[in-house]
């Protein structure tokens, strides 16, 4: 049986605030490489991409219709077609008196400064063979055309560093040809839940356990920010053999995020095994997520947050995604602010993170409690549908409906 250890003393007492400035400087300066576009989804941008050409390339029709001269429109007027000017053909320059029929996007013939809408001559849309002659049966308010450079210019940035190259970025990027990027490499992460009191999913539990949780919930906020995550459980309490493990849990990871074992009691397997190896254990002012381990082993970044399920995903947004953020180069989110839908008291003197919902209601972004038990820190099934957490000052002995609060998102 693991015998009980002595508490040991507290390092430091921090603000949130603070050891988020603590843990974020232990982050490692983002790694840059050049990969192929179809291989960068999710990656982060590290370098601006700037376009090697502009676009359209040329004047184009932004119409399916004819292209004339605006000099030889009129009301009724009657003009023969010369030829069709379908996508992906150069046509020839436009006759004056001549229109030509034209599909969207095609290049503008030379000569032509309008194209009318099909709909405004007495040609029937759809697919019709050429006609001999067009009547323009209503001349058009604009030319319908694209100038070309109108949309991207030669050298015009498209993506800036930071950004996350989601479906919309990297068809950007493609749109202006470019067929390599310079993104920073995947931070890696491994996320170890540690307790005897943990059973893994699938297993019923034994007298005393509880499913595992925590690495679910690491894993998971850690991969929706596009960082590739693996989980581990280490269902015991034992300091020694945890040791034995280290290095296997610090090979081949930037980031290491314990939950649990981190707090004063008689059985923190994690605290009792790092302390020794020169990670500082300490307490923030905050509520839930007050135990608090950071250090570094062998160069790896380790992250020592507490157990319960609450408190382990408030310290991960809080601490862990600055990291992250720093560490792939990602531009850190700020909260966003919303409107109470309703009111409740605390305690003065730490900061608290209340689980809330967000709807948008008349214009404002409404931030109601997820549930009336509020952020006590076990309340894991309480997660389900959290938008985020609702920061309320540590001076503050309550907030009332109407107030204006700063939420922290969930990804």
């Amino acid at each position: 049986m693991v015998q009980p250890h002595p508490a040991p003393q507290t390092a430091w007492q921090r603000t949130p605030a603070e050891h988020t400035a603590a843990v974020r400087a232990l982050a490692p300066e983002p790694r840059p490489e050049r990969i192929p576009l179809p291989e960068a989804t999710g990656r982060i941008l590290a370098r601006d991409v700037a376009s090697p050409r502009e676009l359209p390339l040329w004047d184009c029709s932004a119409m399916d219709g004819f292209a004339a001269r605006r000099a030889d429109l009129a009301e009724g007027v009657v003009l023969p077609v010369r030829g069709d000017v379908p996508a992906g053909v150069a046509p020839g320059p436009l006759e004056p008196g001549t229109a030509m029929r034209i599909m969207t996007g095609s290049p503008v013939p030379q000569g032509a400064d309008t194209v009318v809408p099909v709909e405004l001559t007495d040609i029937p849309r759809g697919p019709v063979p050429l006609p001999q002659e067009v009547r323009v049966d209503e001349l058009p308010a604009g030319d319908n055309t694209r100038a070309a450079g109108s949309d991207v210019t030669t050298g015009q940035v498209v993506a800036e560093a930071g950004t996350v190259l989601d479906a919309l970025t990297l068809g950007a990027v493609a749109a202006v040809g470019v067929a390599e990027v310079e993104a920073t490499r995947p931070v890696r992460v491994r996320a170890v839940a540690t307790g005897d009191e943990l059973a893994p999913l699938g297993t019923e539990p034994g007298p005393g356990q509880l499913p595992d949780c925590n690495s679910w919930l690491v894993h998971g906020l850690a991969t929706a920010l596009g960082h590739p995550t693996e989980r581990v459980l280490l269902d015991h309490d034992d300091p020694e053999e945890l040791g034995r493990r280290l290095p296997e849990l610090t090979a081949d990871t930037d980031l290491l995020v314990f939950t649990g074992g981190v707090s004063a009691g008689a059985f923190e397997v994690v605290r009792q095994c790092l302390e020794p190896r020169g990670i500082e254990f300490g307490q923030v002012s905050m509520q839930p997520g007050k135990p608090q381990g950071v250090g570094q082993l062998d160069g790896v970044t380790v992250l020592c947050l507490p157990g319960n399920p609450v408190s382990a995903v408030v310290s991960f947004l809080a601490f862990a995604r600055p990291w992250l953020d720093a560490a792939s180069g990602r531009e850190a989110p700020g909260p966003v602010t919303a409107v109470l839908g309703d009111g409740w008291a605390k305690k003065p003197g730490r900061t608290q993170y209340m689980p809330v919902t967000l709807s948008p209601e008349e214009g404002r972004l409404v931030a109601r409690r997820r549930s009336a038990e509020g952020s006590l820190s076990h309340l894991a099934s309480r997660l389900a549908g959290v938008d985020g957490f609702a920061i309320v000052p540590a001076a503050a002995e309550g907030v009332q409906e109407g107030d204006l609060v700063e939420v922290m998102m969930v990804p």
